[in-house]
């Protein structure tokens, strides 16, 4: 598990994954190697997700500064910020597992 206490708003963002797809937090094995492909959400869930995250990020100075290279308020960057974060540790999508079936059909 992550600690809270040393990294408050990482663990708030997992926690929002998790509740997105009513997967328990604690359950998750954070030292597995790829933890976050072990779920799946839509790509529905995914945009609402990075929506919260856009808006979470917009709103609370000390996360962007914890979290972000550049916490600058902006609403575009906090977009970008989030959208970057689901592409590193988002769960997979319907539409990735499809891509990554039809690539190793190929090769």
């Amino acid at each position: 598990m992550i600690e809270e206490e040393k990294n408050p708003y990482l663990v708030q963002l997992i926690r929002k994954m998790c509740e997105m797809v009513n997967v328990d937090y604690n359950t998750i094995d954070f030292q597995e190697e790829e933890w976050y492909d072990k779920h799946t959400w839509t790509e529905q869930q995914e945009n609402e997700y990075i929506l919260w995250m856009s808006e979470e990020l917009f709103d609370n100075e000390a996360m962007r500064e914890e979290l972000l290279e550049n916490p600058e308020k902006s609403i575009v960057n906090c977009f970008h910020a989030a959208v970057h974060f689901v592409a590193n540790f988002g769960w997979s999508t319907m539409g990735d597992m499809v891509d990554n079936i039809e690539e190793n059909k190929i090769n």
